[in-house]
């Protein structure tokens, strides 16, 4: 199978699309099928997969100068795609890149399947010239419309369905979430994260792993790392990331006075980042607003047990009681679940085997597979909705 692959979203960028993009590009490469994935051209980045790259035109804007938006309208793009046999496009946005996979697929007359990575109505402060309530219903519609253009809309986990059903989507939609690297997560080893960020032995180690941005509610995950300090003496903090809100995150936890108890590491890749993973006792995951959470299936493979948000795809990562507990967001509640768990460890131990045993339905090899299962079934949908077609 011939696959075209539209984002705004790829490397050097590094967020939860970008990850995604690359690794089902990896796998379905690996698989026997062939990737082409269009992107924008970041200036100074040279590309080197195992699959094929086309970066478009494109052009940065004052408000995320860090990520540039793709002017899809190259005129190389019909061309590649014929020549290339493409079978499929993928989009990962309704947005530019998603308004260009969905014509081409039109014009060719090939499925279009389109996968929802975010809630982009929890993200419109960003928009900060246009009202709140007026972008939410913006993104909203555009959502729809796209989506409804797709023969298989996908997202990562259950949870977003219903979401997506609210906006008026009709179009067939299937969960497939991102898998992760669950074999080398699992036998990455401690001793990095413990001796470069100065973790004293017999210390308890409790992680963030994420985008610090107010969309993930990390000011609630300061407050209770607090809440955490004041109750147990042997806490150490680590926080893996970074974005808009790490200085006031810091300005947060300094003022709570458990500065010294935090480690701030800023961006991490593995195998650094599965180091962290392995060294925390606890992952704490405050974010109300993820569609799947791929740090949560990487703790879990880590065998490290999740206290997290009670929201959208936290809900299908995450099996309360059994390798986590889910809790309403707040920082007592944060609190309160970490301290019981901290505090029984034949419990922590318990969730620990049942967190790598969970993890492993999300491999990426599993996850890939299942994407393929998707794609076959959005070509029998196109399939279908042409036979009707013709015979209206």
């Amino acid at each position: 199978m011939v696959i075209a692959v539209f984002t705004e979203s790829f490397r050097p960028v590094v967020n939860g699309v970008s990850v995604s993009v690359e690794t089902f590009a990896r796998e379905l490469t690996a698989l026997g099928h062939e990737v082409h994935v269009f992107a924008p051209r970041y200036p100074g980045y040279t590309d080197n997969w195992p699959f094929q790259v086309h970066r478009l035109p494109s052009i940065t804007t004052p408000f995320a100068r860090d990520y540039p938006l793709p002017i899809p309208i190259s005129g190389r793009l019909h061309r590649l795609l014929l020549d290339a046999g493409t079978n499929l496009i993928h989009t990962q946005s309704p947005f530019l890149s998603g308004w260009s996979g969905a014509f081409w697929a039109k014009k060719l007359h090939i499925p279009l399947v389109t996968t929802h990575h975010t809630i982009y109505t929890e993200y419109v402060h960003y928009a900060k010239i246009v009202p709140p309530a007026l972008a939410k219903r913006v993104v909203i519609a555009i959502t729809r419309r796209h989506s409804n253009r797709a023969n298989l809309v996908i997202v990562p986990t259950e949870p977003i369905i219903g979401l997506l059903r609210s906006y008026g989507v009709i179009a067939p939609i299937k969960a497939v979430p991102t898998g992760v690297d669950v074999e080398s997560i699992a036998s990455a080893p401690p001793e990095w994260a413990i001796n470069q960020y100065g973790i004293p032995e017999g210390s308890k180690v409790v992680l963030y792993a994420g985008r610090l941005a107010p969309e993930k509610n990390v000011l609630e995950l300061i407050r209770a790392f607090a809440l955490i300090s004041r109750a147990r003496s042997d806490v150490v903090f680590l926080v893996v990331g970074g974005g808009p809100s790490a200085d006031d995150c810091k300005r947060l936890a300094a003022s709570l006075g458990i500065g010294e108890r935090v480690r701030f590491t800023g961006v991490l890749h593995p195998p650094h980042l599965y180091s962290c993973y392995a060294a925390a006792d606890l992952m704490l995951y405050p974010s109300l607003t993820d569609t799947q959470g791929m740090v949560l299936c990487e703790a879990l493979a880590a065998g490290t047990p999740c206290v997290a948000a009670n929201a959208y795809g936290a809900t299908s990562v995450v099996q309360h009681g059994i390798d986590g507990i889910l809790v309403p967001g707040s920082a007592e509640s944060l609190a309160q679940a970490a301290l019981e768990l901290l505090s029984d460890p034949e419990k922590l131990e318990a969730m620990s085997r049942n967190a790598r045993e969970n993890a492993k339905r999300f491999s990426r090899r599993e996850c890939a597979l299942k994407m393929l299962s998707a794609y076959n079934e959005a070509i029998q949908n196109a399939e279908k909705e042409l036979l009707f077609k013709s015979k209206r």
